[in-house]
């Protein structure tokens, strides 16, 4: 009796098509073909919305996830890393909170890796501002082991260790919607960190997320605003998928409890990336390269959120360093607002950044 057939692409179209769930082995296969440049143009598109379309499952996540996580370029820094990454795809056209928050958390003690692109449906991603910020984003392996040792965070650049990514970039442009890889983003990190603030836009991608995390036994907080926000958001509730209790803890934060109330709506808005790298640059006090520029967010405003996604991610890395979890999450996070808000008031947070900034083009010089 002959063996049944692997997957394929019809086999696999043919069920996302149908709104019918792969099997791991059909999602890993998938994902490992566009990677590999295998697929052609017309099989990377129909895939990605076709899986988008039918909704991704915990396990088709997993799996994916997996295979990009093992084709990327390892990068080994000892001790506990912390993540502080949105899927993007939020809609929002605000700042780029989860940066500054990667840098008030350094600047309260962690250390962080921090993975992230250009971007891929809005005006400015990560790796976009960080480069108009003055750091070199495309760092090999070990450069940015060196550098998360010497300044306390590093950049893992999506393009640079997932060099198979090619395959999928420019489909993912053309697109211009969100996909399985905004997902897949925060979850294959080649530092591994096994702490994270993760915020997802979709509502629905955002408790598989958390699925996986939590089954890797990583203690992060994935995090969705209920207008969509892909952070802890200033804007009423914002929903928690805890995995730092064990598990998947369903939460609710509300923005007034963290010092968000009252933030006016429009206050947050970013642009281009020299807007957004100049917003930052305001918000931790540091000289202006573009003075005359007009910033079209609130500062007070902008420094308000940091903090609260800062605190939020301290309380999922001290999770990470074994700390006790018993208390309220409510609690837990407040314990670390009065520390990120005196990082970037005393200009700790700025300093991080200029240190940043300066060993990042040290170790491109070699």
């Amino acid at each position: 009796m002959s063996s049944p057939a692997g997957p394929s692409w019809p086999t696999v179209l043919g069920r996302l098509a149908a709104g019918l769930d792969l099997d791991s082995d059909s999602a890993a296969w998938a994902v490992a073909q566009v990677m590999s440049g295998e697929a052609a143009p017309a099989q990377v598109g129909a895939f990605l919305l076709g899986l988008q379309a039918k909704g991704p499952t915990a396990h088709e996540v997993a799996a994916a996830a997996a295979v990009m996580r093992d084709a990327a370029l390892p990068i080994s820094v000892p001790g506990v890393l912390l993540d502080v990454v949105g899927t993007g795809g939020d809609g929002s056209g605000s700042v780029n909170f989860s940066t500054m928050a990667a840098v008030v958390a350094v600047a309260c003690g962690a250390t962080v890796v921090k993975h992230g692109n250009r971007a891929a449906s809005s005006k400015a991603g990560t790796a976009d501002v960080l480069e108009e910020l003055g750091v070199v984003i495309d760092l090999g392996p070990d450069a940015i082991a060196s550098c998360a040792r010497e300044a306390g965070l590093a950049f893992a650049f999506a393009q640079v260790l997932h060099p198979a990514m090619k395959h999928a970039a420019q489909i993912r442009r053309e697109l211009g919607v969100p996909t399985i890889f905004n997902t897949l983003g925060p979850l294959t990190n080649p530092a591994r960190p096994t702490a994270g603030l993760i915020g997802c836009a979709s509502e629905r991608s955002a408790p598989l997320m958390a699925q996986v995390f939590a089954d890797r036994g990583d203690r992060v907080f994935v995090v969705r605003g209920e207008t969509g926000w892909d952070e802890i958001s200033p804007y009423g509730v914002t929903q928690v998928w805890d995995t730092t209790r064990g598990g998947v803890i369903e939460e609710r934060l509300y923005a007034a409890d963290l010092g968000m109330g009252g933030i006016a709506e429009g206050a947050l808005v970013g642009g281009d990336p020299v807007t957004n790298a100049e917003v930052c640059r305001a918000a931790f006090g540091m000289p202006r390269e573009h003075p005359d520029l007009a910033l079209p967010s609130d500062i007070d405003a902008v420094r308000a959120v940091v903090s609260a996604n800062a605190a939020a991610a301290l309380a999922a890395n001290a999770a990470a360093h074994g700390a006790d979890t018993s208390a309220p999450l409510l609690d837990r996070i407040k314990a670390h607002l009065g520390d990120t808000r005196a990082a970037i008031e005393s200009g700790a947070a700025g300093g991080i950044l200029r240190r940043w900034i300066d060993t990042s083009r040290a170790l491109a010089r070699g």
